[in-house]
């Protein structure tokens, strides 16, 4: 898809990056490369954040039929703390790129985030 795009631009990314796809920062880099302004939005619901879940919980796979049953207790911290890391991985590989990072939640609308970002950038002089 890279090699169709204009060499100027803005592309922007709307994703909750949990994936197992490998060489993000590479393709990331590559966009970055050819010219192309990016702009990565990291959608999380605020349950995938806080983990709020109580009690044996059985958690299903969106992107396959696997699921698997366990009490959230048990695995609480250790998944919060994954999250930040994720959160903090792409924010500071964003940075390093050029790469303006927003992470929003879905409490907040998708609309709202990117006319928010938009007031800010177009306050910064940035068009």
């Amino acid at each position: 898809m890279v090699e169709r795009l204009p060499s100027r631009g803005i592309i922007i990314l709307v994703s909750d990056f949990l994936t197992k796809e490998t060489g993000i920062e590479k393709k990331l880099k590559l966009l970055v490369s050819r010219g192309l302004e990016v702009i990565l939005f990291h959608v999380l619901d605020s349950d995938e954040v806080s983990f709020p879940f109580k009690g044996d919980v059985v958690f299903e796979s969106l992107e396959d039929d696997s699921s698997i049953e366990l009490d959230p207790e048990d695995i609480r911290e250790t998944y919060q703390r994954s999250i930040q890391d994720l959160i903090e991985y792409y924010r500071s590989h964003c940075t390093k790129l050029g790469i303006d990072y927003k992470f929003l939640q879905t409490s907040t609308p998708l609309e709202q985030g990117l006319l928010y970002y938009l007031l800010q950038r177009k306050n910064l002089g940035k068009h």
